[in-house]
């Protein structure tokens, strides 16, 4: 395996589980504002935890589809 792509699959394993934080953010905010039942906070923590997980494993999948994250993270900074 050539550095190139060792490189790909890091950089789609930092970028699926920087959209797997945003996503699951957004969908923890979401159920908190618009649903009438409470959820308890250890959920809360395992569904984002989870959300992290399975985009970081995704992204090592297929890189191609979230290495543009990590990318542009690097580009600001």
């Amino acid at each position: 395996m050539s550095f190139e792509n060792v490189e790909n699959r890091l950089s789609g394993f930092f970028g699926g589980g920087l959209i797997g934080l945003v996503l699951g953010v957004l969908g923890v905010v979401a159920i908190l504002n618009f649903s009438t039942i409470t959820i308890p906070l250890n959920l809360v923590f395992y569904g984002l935890i989870g959300s992290i997980i399975l985009f970081a494993i995704a992204g090592t999948i297929w890189p191609k589809w979230f290495a543009w994250a990590f990318d542009i993270l690097m580009s600001i900074g």
